[in-house]
């Protein structure tokens, strides 16, 4: 989920200070490491060093030891580890970078993902790490000036994440310098784009399509249909994996093969390629492009390319010489008489929700399965969750149906039901199940945030100052750093940043 940034220091408290001795600059760089998932090898501990001077200067540290001491080192707090994320990534972006993986995406991709879904007529497509947005506002316009005059009869769901809460504000609001299409002529885009008060504005009709969460691609959830990066048609992850060492690496591209469709697309920047060794991928060009699909054996090795050089001015780090491990192939789809408890949830783990679903249907749909097992619950949300990471939403909707005639008071479910229903684009039911939800549990705060969310979205201004207005009073009872229970690790001061956006 989107979250705001700490716009003042005064929100910062630091952890009891710390007597000990200084912490050296490699222990600094595994903290970072571990929290944040940004890599500084040997040799970097400086850089690191002077860009967390800065922010020990901005939260008001005359000395910089001072700052790391007032950490703890084992348990930040999660404001800390934000403003952290903040100070050290780096927003150089602009429309239509690397023209390359553009070309592929309008000539090649688009075409045969649009081919295959004219009868479902959705495109999903989400870019990680999105800075300010000017990635996802290029995608928006390719997808538009592919599908032409079909574009109002197709569903079309942009999503761009990123760690940096300021770089998410300023993608939602869609204002640009010249600076920003240094690549390309603004007056291209023409329908899409126009300019007032000296700056380049997004239209109406690409906003429309596009949305912006927070999203540590660390530490953070997916696939997971809160926060929407399940069933993807394609993902662009392109000029971050230099931020991460090859495990975390591994990891993420694991996690992206979950959230895609089965003939899904991952586009990596052109010197990342040499990071992406899972096997499960195929590598396809188009033109100076490279690709990675979902879903079709690879009939030979990948391309070798060079090693991105380090002699280069990198944003963070210098990637590591030692190769991502390669993974396994996922555990072929098995019977549920063959597949134990234990097994379906060590499936679920490693993103094999066919398996999942093969088992917990088998358990769930046995006559009495909830009632006489109440410990069957568990197995029908995660069977819930594995149908929306494979699309199947409407199954999902039944599951969460027969849980629901099981407890009539289980606010949990009324609360997954709605974000399937948003999904299936049905919003006055998605309302309807949330209104539910905060009648069975008052307390409930991501139900009173996702109806804040709807009604923004849909301009009922009297709706939206009602429900917002409720949560801000409830919030007051609430430390900054308390987790909102489901919304994916969406933080207190983050709701509250976000109700007070305009």
């Amino acid at each position: 989920m989107m979250t705001g940034n700490l716009s003042t220091t005064k929100s910062i408290q630091p952890d009891k200070m710390s007597k000990q001795t200084p912490v050296s600059p490699a222990d600094i760089a595994v903290f970072i490491e571990k929290y944040t998932g940004l890599h500084y090898p040997p040799g970097k501990e400086g850089q690191l060093k002077n860009n967390l001077d800065l922010l020990s200067k901005r939260l008001g540290f005359d000395v910089f030891d001072d700052f790391i001491a007032s950490i703890d080192l084992n348990n930040p707090s999660n404001e800390i580890i934000a403003e952290i994320a903040k100070q050290l990534t780096i927003g150089e972006t602009y429309f239509f970078r690397e023209p390359q993986s553009f070309d592929a995406l309008e000539k090649v991709v688009l075409p045969e993902l649009i081919e295959r879904k004219k009868n479902e007529k959705r495109l999903r497509i989400w870019s990680a790490a999105c800075c300010s947005g000017e990635e996802v506002y290029s995608i928006a316009i390719t997808v538009l000036q592919v599908l032409g005059s079909n574009a109002p009869g197709w569903k079309i769901e942009i999503l761009g994440s990123d760690v940096n809460n300021e770089f998410l504000e300023a993608a939602a609001k869609g204002e640009y310098t010249r600076w920003s299409f240094r690549n390309t002529d603004p007056r291209n885009y023409g329908k899409y784009l126009f300019e007032e008060n000296g700056k380049i504005k997004v239209s109406s009709e690409l906003k429309k399509i596009c949305r912006f969460e927070h999203l540590n691609l660390k530490t953070d959830e997916f696939p997971s249909i809160m926060n929407g990066t399940n069933y993807q048609d394609i993902i662009f992850c392109r000029n971050t994996f230099i931020y991460f060492n090859d495990e975390l690496r591994s990891k993420i591209v694991n996690k992206f093969y979950n959230c895609l469709t089965n003939t899904g697309t991952f586009f990596l920047g052109l010197t990342e390629l040499p990071y992406q060794t899972d096997p499960r991928f195929t590598q396809k060009s188009f033109g100076g492009s490279f690709y990675f699909a979902k879903g079709e054996k690879s009939l030979s090795a990948p391309a070798k390319h060079p090693k991105p050089s380090v002699e280069k001015k990198t944003p963070l780090a210098v990637p590591s010489e030692k190769k991502n491990p390669v993974l396994p192939p996922p555990v072929l789809n098995i019977s549920a008489s063959e597949i134990s408890r234990k097994e379906a949830i060590k499936a679920y783990d490693e993103g094999n929700y066919a398996n999942v679903v093969a088992y917990c249907e088998g358990v769930i749909s046995a006559p009495g399965a909830l009632k006489d097992n109440p410990s069957n619950v568990a197995l029908a949300r995660m069977l819930i969750n594995s149908l929306a990471n494979l699309g199947e939403l409407k199954k999902a909707a039944e599951y969460c149906e027969k849980i629901i005639a099981y407890d009539k008071l289980d606010h949990i479910s009324y609360f997954v039901y709605s974000n399937i229903s948003l999904e299936l684009g049905e919003t006055e039911k998605a309302i309807s199940l949330l209104k539910k939800t905060i009648f069975i549990e008052p307390g409930y705060l991501a139900a009173y945030f996702v109806l804040s969310n709807i009604f923004k979205r849909t301009e009922s201004q009297i709706e939206y100052n009602r429900y917002s207005s409720s949560l801000l009073r409830m919030l007051e009872n609430y430390k900054n750093d308390d987790a909102v229970e489901g919304l994916e690790g969406m933080l207190v001061s983050d709701v509250k940043f976000l109700l007070r956006q305009k």
